[in-house]
């Protein structure tokens, strides 16, 4: 695939998900919760305070903001990402729930950079698209692909569940590029699947 025709598919698939309109959102990403809810309570993650990162969402990506706040009250520990650096890995800090957010780049919502976090035993991470076997597409910058890079080097590796709606699926033809990092499972509102 050339450069031209990734940035065609990703903006294809843009177009798609700003169809969604705000009310299924809503309704999706309670379900997509759930689904994360119904599998973390039964795993062996359970059983101890985790670490997990996650996002802020913005445009029309899954809202996973009720989980983040159930999961903090749990006791379990919540990170959130902050771009430092251009062409760098991201950074996680932690965010307690209710605590205030500053603005930060791409219109998403960042904690404050004074509690920085441990590695992330689980990574709920946004992606626009994914493969049937674990590829993952981002929007294009690379951040969560060194991220993941990074992490991966230094065991044991977080679990990696991208985040992202069904209907937002590669092409089975799709060729991830060189530096694309997969992910472990896919988390939307019909479920959570692991490759």
């Amino acid at each position: 695939m050339t450069p031209d025709a990734y940035q065609d598919l990703r903006r294809q698939l843009l177009d798609q998900r700003k169809q969604l309109s705000r009310a299924q959102i809503a309704k999706d990403s309670e379900r997509l919760c759930q689904h994360f809810l119904d599998w973390f309570t039964t795993s062996d993650y359970a059983d101890r305070t985790c670490q997990i990162s996650a996002f802020w969402p913005i445009r029309e990506e899954p809202d996973l903001r009720p989980l983040l706040k159930h999961l903090s009250k749990l006791g379990h520990t919540i990170s959130l990402p902050v771009i430092e650096a251009n062409h760098e890995p991201l950074a996680f800090f932690e965010w307690q729930a209710d605590e205030p957010l500053q603005e930060a780049p791409f219109g998403t919502r960042e904690p404050a950079r004074h509690r920085p976090a441990a590695k992330p035993d689980i990574m709920l991470t946004p992606m626009l698209a994914y493969g049937q076997n674990g590829e993952r597409m981002g929007y294009g910058g690379g951040f969560y692909d060194r991220t993941l890079e990074q992490l991966r080097q230094q065991p044991p590796a977080p679990l990696v569940l991208g985040v992202t709606w069904q209907c937002l699926q590669l092409p089975q033809d799709y060729l991830p590029q060189r530096h694309d990092q997969a992910i472990n499972g896919i988390l939307t509102e019909n479920g959570l699947r692991f490759f």
